[in-house]
């Protein structure tokens, strides 16, 4: 199995996930904690795995040469995954000020999309993944990753080498470019 996926086969990984999907999912649950359990499950996270280890083996990526190495990176996965819907979810629920109804905006979309059914395609993530391709500009791009990771203006300045004003002024653009793809039309 290690072998096929190491030369990039893509049904090794659908094999893989199919066959221990349960085990990874059951690691997941007992990490999930209550407040992200609300808004993302164990499956969620399994389908997330699947795709970035899928992605990692067709990227030629895979150099593990044993099971166990296998399951590590398989599982570093996971607890990234964790990770970062609990930091995603988490800045979201903590947003102030001018950001509040903007964050309230995306979580309640998220929810919205997981009460209509959609949770098998991982409707968190999809959603989130919309609000990236909604945005054209790269600079857009990583200016939204590095404020759902909990960053502020101040630091996303020295990280893009802008100031603190011209972050401000261009995530005000980026906050109505998204609202706008999160509002339905008939809601505008």
């Amino acid at each position: 199995m290690v072998e096929r996926m190491r030369a990039g086969d893509a049904e090794a990984v659908a094999w893989f996930i199919q066959h221990y999907g349960p085990l990874i999912q059951r690691r997941v649950r007992s990490r999930l904690a209550p407040s992200v359990r609300r808004v993302f499950d164990s499956q969620e996270i399994l389908s997330t795995v699947s795709r970035r280890l899928l992605r990692f083996v067709t990227d030629g990526r895979l150099h593990a040469i044993s099971e166990h190495q296998l399951w590590t990176l398989v599982l570093r996965m996971a607890q990234g995954a964790v990770i970062d819907k609990g930091r995603i979810i988490k800045r979201l629920r903590s947003a102030e000020g001018p950001d509040s109804p903007f964050a309230e905006l995306v979580l309640a979309r998220i929810e919205e999309s997981e009460r209509g059914g959609d949770q098998a395609l991982d409707a968190a993530e999809i959603r989130i993944e919309s609000l990236f391709n909604a945005l054209k500009d790269p600079r857009d791009k990583e200016l939204l990753a590095l404020w759902l990771h909990g960053n502020q203006h101040a630091d996303i300045a020295e990280h893009l080498g802008t100031t603190h004003a011209a972050v401000r002024q261009r995530w005000q653009g980026v906050k109505q470019t998204l609202r706008t793809h999160l509002t339905p039309a008939d809601e505008r």
